[in-house]
């Protein structure tokens, strides 16, 4: 039995946590200060946070960030403690597949447009909507190109 100083006995996390918690640690893209994160881990789900959720917002973290520069990433930490799976202060948390819905429909509305011949910002043309674009065969690449988009 783990004891602290004071005499109280620690409590043992359960199997679930400690698995749950691994996954975390293995998506995350910057898992870092292992103690600490399992901590704040803890807190969080005594708070009635959802472990699933945490895993899946880690992972969708890591897409978003994927490529990117270790130093411009919030450490696990810190993600943890800042609650970032909860999503930003003010935004509601989107599911992925309501994002995939309003890629989808962001995708058809400017496909519509380069079919029209209406002018288009070549820089409302991210990497998923691209994908969507041509995956959907909305526009072909030459398509694209004409309308001044880089594919």
């Amino acid at each position: 039995m783990n004891h602290t100083g004071a005499g109280e006995r620690e409590a043992v996390p359960d199997p679930d946590t400690l698995v749950a918690f691994e996954r975390f640690w293995q998506v995350h893209p910057k898992a870092r200060q292992r103690d600490r994160s399992f901590a704040l881990w803890l807190a969080a789900e005594k708070s009635g946070a959802d472990p699933q959720r945490i895993i899946c917002e880690a992972q969708r973290y890591r897409q978003v960030n994927q490529g990117k520069d270790a130093q411009y990433l919030v450490s696990s930490d810190r993600w943890l403690e800042q609650r970032r799976w909860e999503g930003e202060p003010g935004k509601a948390f989107v599911s992925m597949d309501e994002r995939m819905r309003g890629i989808e429909a962001t995708a058809e509305m400017l496909a519509g447009k380069v079919r029209a011949g209406a002018p288009v910002v070549s820089s409302a043309f991210s990497p998923a909507i691209l994908d969507c674009i041509l995956g959907k065969r909305l526009l072909t690449v030459a398509q694209l190109q004409g309308a001044g988009v880089r594919v």
